[in-house]
């Protein structure tokens, strides 16, 4: 049964926030240390969700009331059961909202005229994937030449359909947005599953990749062994994904090897390195800005006001982290052992 048939908005978007700051208790604005707190679950509420209306105590009672959450101390905890529920909620939304923003993403000609000028190509990507970095990951993906890729999160297959074409590989995606995978090309294979349940036979896969989805999955260490699993021997694996981190220091491969990636990748026994993006990102959010502000009559005038505001939003917040040297753009070259 859906979530939604037992709890009310509110109480699965706390339960989702909850375990989202257990399992990274990082604060978004400041890269500190965070906790639970009613506080701090209200300001990332207006971030995750976009409305700083939860009313966090009432939901909180409610579930209180059902065994799913807890006080401990000044902060909020859940409970065995309550852990469960929040990962269906997670999941549940997750596929929803991201499922409904590449429906809008598909409906809106501005939003094509936005990525050609953020990214230098158009393919509906919700990311800071630019064309810089997609060669950069077709080049680490050379080895998978003419075999079988995967795309975890593919959405609606584009970017998939743009590496198949440059490996002359078969691209095959997964994803959790039901939605997302309606727009997909009938040709295509793809399917709806998780990356922790990938639905394929062991060593299987001659390459694949994660883009700015890695760490929204529940478990990274347990996703990247069964990743392994199903890779062939020295098949490459390519992560690129955005560090949020409390200031400018920090050399680059420390801060790889101390993220749940880079620790995950070592515990399922890839060899890996890093290379950083970060001034690559810094200006496509600088251009994200600029885009979207140019944009914002074009977005009203076809009726897509909210998702024009939306962007605009996101390139505000991202590009000043990125001058801030808080934002991290980290692309993972990965290889799986040729022992065994």
């Amino acid at each position: 049964m859906n979530t939604r048939d037992l709890l009310a908005l509110p109480e699965r978007q706390l339960l989702a926030l909850v375990l989202e700051v257990e399992r990274r208790p990082v604060d978004w604005e400041t890269g500190t240390r965070i906790e639970a707190s009613r506080q701090v679950l209200e300001r990332h509420a207006s971030l995750m969700f976009a409305e700083a209306g939860l009313d966090v105590a009432a939901a909180a009672a409610s579930l209180s009331t059902s065994k799913l959450l807890r006080l401990d101390g000044d902060a909020f905890a859940l409970t065995p059961s309550g852990r469960v529920v929040a990962e269906r909620c997670r999941l549940e939304m997750a596929a929803n909202a991201y499922g409904k923003r590449l429906a809008a993403f598909k409906m809106s000609p501005a939003y094509g005229v936005y990525c050609d000028r953020v990214y230098g190509i158009a393919l509906a990507q919700y990311s800071v994937l630019d064309a810089e970095q997609l060669n950069a990951l077709v080049q680490a993906l050379a080895p998978a030449r003419h075999g079988v890729i995967l795309d975890v999160g593919c959405g609606a297959g584009r970017i998939a359909g743009y590496v198949a074409q440059r490996t002359e590989s078969t691209v095959v995606g997964i994803d959790i947005a039901e939605a997302a995978m309606k727009q997909v090309p009938g040709h295509a294979q793809y399917a709806v599953a998780t990356a922790e349940t990938l639905p394929f036979a062991p060593r299987s896969i001659a390459g694949a990749y994660f883009i700015d989805v890695l760490n929204l999955c529940g478990d990274v260490g347990a996703t990247l062994a069964r990743v392994a699993e199903v890779m062939t021997r020295g098949a490459p694996l390519c992560i690129f994904n955005s560090e949020v981190t409390s200031g400018p220091d920090g050399e680059t491969l420390a801060l790889a090897r101390a993220s749940s990636i880079g620790r995950g990748l070592s515990e399922a026994g890839f060899c890996w390195e890093v290379r950083d993006y970060s001034a690559n990102e810094r200006a496509i959010w600088s251009h994200a800005r600029r885009a979207a502000k140019e944009l914002a009559g074009a977005f009203e005038q076809e009726g897509n006001r909210s998702l024009g505001a939306e962007l605009l939003r996101e390139a505000e917040r991202g590009d000043r982290w990125s001058s801030e040297g808080r934002l991290r753009r980290l692309f993972y070259i990965a290889q799986t052992s040729d022992a065994g």
